[in-house]
């Protein structure tokens, strides 16, 4: 997959409300557009700045270690998570999310979660982490997608309510954008308001796919900046 065009559509602020983006793919949109979609979508405890070159925290107040394999982490309160047509929060992020998204992922490449021996709760913000070695680059593996943190309470919920797809299908993250539409041929995420960053002056990402075997158009000169 590759992004063949990006065009930036200014309002009359000269600021852009509407970014349209046209990707190439000749897959389903949700599985091969992860590694996009997860930074918009997801926030992990960590983010990285390529324009800094540094990383920050980002639902993380504080963390600390005993010793190089104790790892004491205080996340901040009130983080939001999005919602959907299917299910509303009825908390902010807490532990419970931090422990259950750590344990989805530890099946997955990331050197951070698989060095973990056990994860303690103290509190709904308070957590020690306890590595079989020595943890060697926490930050930087805080902040890789497969450390990015999801909502227990959506995951029980799509359990209880027998609709297990919509998990994956239509995901809830903390991050700067949450979906709001999906479909065949698009993709169109809005910032979200309770996100600490505020998101900034783009207010919608439109993802158009271009099925590279069909030739189809994105028809991205057809996308109209809103205010």
């Amino acid at each position: 997959m590759k992004i063949i065009l990006i065009l930036f559509i200014l309002s009359s602020t000269a600021y852009a409300d509407t970014l349209s983006i046209c990707l190439e793919t000749k897959s389903a949109p949700i599985s091969e557009i992860d590694e996009i979609l997860f930074p918009k979508i997801y926030e992990g405890l960590v983010r990285y700045n390529a324009l800094k070159k540094k990383y920050f925290p980002v639902l993380i107040e504080k963390i600390s270690m005993t010793n190089s394999k104790v790892i004491h982490i205080e996340i901040k309160k009130k983080i939001y998570f999005h919602s959907n047509k299917y299910f509303s929060p009825t908390r902010t992020l807490n532990t419970d999310d931090v422990i259950f998204s750590f344990k989805q992922a530890q099946s997955l490449n990331n050197s951070f979660i698989s060095n973990i021996e056990s994860i303690n709760k103290v509190s709904n913000t308070m957590m020690v982490i306890s590595g079989k070695t020595s943890f060697t680059d926490v930050y930087k593996d805080l902040s890789v997608i497969t450390a990015a943190i999801k909502s227990k309470e959506y995951y029980d919920y799509t359990r209880t309510h027998s609709n297990k797809e919509i998990f994956n299908s239509e995901p809830i993250g903390t991050g700067p954008y949450q979906v709001d539409k999906i479909t065949s041929h698009s993709i169109t995420l809005k910032s979200f308001v309770k996100h600490p960053s505020k998101t900034g002056s783009i207010k919608e990402i439109i993802y158009k796919f271009k099925d590279s075997e069909n030739k189809k158009s994105c028809n991205i000169n057809q996308v109209i900046a809103t205010k």
